[in-house]
Formats: structure tokens, sequence, C-alpha cells
């Protein structure tokens, strides 16, 4: 499944001082697909999802997300497109002094056009729909990795973006509750519509969520296909990176009894 390009990034240079960590990257993302971006370490996966975040800005090549050139838009063109990505950061990134439903509220206040009862009502609903609808008002410290992971996805999908990037969404995880991420990120995919960005180490999540694998080696792309065809072509590390496979949570094994909204048969 895709549709009309939502990102696409063209010969993109990035350098951190003398360091280039992207060397002429291009990548283009469409609207409905599942991206994972994978490679080994320094191969520019974190790097690529900040610039095509509009965090940090080439030195060369254009980045065009939403129809918007952000190395050439000003601050209220960024900022439009900004409203319309949502972020799953690696550790979750909740505040610690805010409930779990002010949390998710954060990117409805941003908008500023919101009654605060609509954005209680719209906060509680994605919540409940990754089964926190209990956790309303308990605080990050409260809650385990897990249902923290989740209290950050229902966050960056409440305002219902076009864009989600994920990075490292299964770290830290059991297998279990990671097959349980995949597939509420999968769900809410579907209920909002928007393309996904995923940085993984994970080859089983791959294998479940991915329309695409972008592998990245030295700063460049280095193959783009489907799971199948990637893995056709021989790469070693890539090879390498299938074979680690984590063993398949127990047979049997739902994602509610994952979630820990039903206790295991």
């Amino acid at each position: 499944m895709s549709g009309e390009p939502l990102v696409e990034a063209d010969n993109v240079v990035v350098e951190f001082g003398e360091h280039r960590v992207l060397k002429g990257l291009t990548l283009t993302i469409n609207a409905g697909e599942v991206v994972c971006l994978i490679g080994g370490s320094g191969s520019g996966k974190t790097t690529c999802l900040r610039a095509l975040l509009g965090l940090i800005m080439p030195v060369s090549g254009s980045i065009r997300v939403l129809g918007v050139d952000l190395v050439r838009a000003d601050e209220h063109q960024r900022a439009h497109v900004a409203r319309q990505m949502g972020m799953l950061f690696q550790h979750g990134a909740l505040l610690g002094s805010l409930t779990t439903e002010e949390n998710v509220a954060l990117p409805l206040m941003q908008r500023g056009d919101l009654a605060p009862e609509m954005i209680r009502s719209l906060a509680r609903t994605r919540l409940a729909q990754v089964g926190l609808g209990d956790a309303v008002c308990n605080y990050p410290r409260e809650l385990s990795g897990g249902m923290q992971k989740r209290a950050a996805l229902a966050r960056a999908v409440v305002h219902e973006p076009r864009l989600l990037f994920c990075d490292e969404p299964s770290s830290g995880l059991d297998p279990a509750t990671v097959v349980a991420i995949d597939e509420l990120m999968l769900k809410m995919r579907d209920d909002i519509g928007a393309a996904l960005v995923v940085v993984t180490h994970h080859p089983a999540s791959v294998k479940r969520i991915a329309n695409r694998v972008v592998l990245l080696r030295d700063g460049r792309v280095a193959a783009d296909g489907t799971v199948t065809a990637v893995r056709a072509l021989g790469d070693s590390w890539v090879d390498g990176f299938f074979s680690e496979e984590t063993a398949p949570v127990t047979q049997g094994t739902t994602m509610a009894e994952a979630l820990g909204l039903i206790p295991p048969q």
C-alpha cells in the first residue's frame, strides 16, 4: 500500500563539524507506508530521522516534507509541517511532572484552538486505545517500561499526524511487549492513515510491520525494498541482522495478554 510522496530527501549531506554523517542520502516515503530503517552503529539512522523531522539541517541537498522544502522554509512553514508529524522517542520521553493524561494532551494544547474539555476527551480516548484507560492520573514513574512506551505512542498520535516517526520503539522491552507495541503502531497507522518511519534493531519487528526496508550504510542508502527483496540481496550484514531474530512470543499470546489487559490462558 502506498500513495503520494510525503517525504522526498534528495542527495542529503549532514555534517557535525568535520564529521560527515549523511553522505548523499536519497529517500522517498509514501503515504500509507511503514518504512523500517536498519543499519549498523554509525550508519546514519538516527541522523536521518532527525533530518526528516527538521531538527537538523543538511549542508547540501533537499528535504521536502508534506510539500514543504525544509531547507528553504521559514519558521512558520516548518511549524506547520511539525504539527502534522508525530514522534515516538526511544525511551518514551514522558515528562515526569505531568500525569499520563497531561503528557498525551501536550500536542493538542500546543495547537491553541481546542477547548480543555475536548483536549481531555481526545487524550483519554487515545489512552484507552492503547490499554491505559485506567492510568490517566498516574505519573510516568508509576508505569512499567511497556506502559510508558504505550503512553508515548498515544501522545505521538493524539493529534492525528500524517507522518509518525519512531526511534527504536522496541528498545528495552520483552518479546511479548514488543509484539504488542508493533501491533499498536499498525493499529494507529490504520486509524489515522499516517505513514510510519521506524528506526529499529529488532528483526522480528521489521518482518511484522515493514512494507519497505531501507538499509543505511556509511550515510547512504545501500538497499531499499521489501523484506524479501532486501534479504535476497545476499548482503552479509543483512543476513546477520535477520539471523539474530528474538525467539517468538509463546504461542497463544494475544496483544491483550501482552499488554496485561487480560491474564494469559
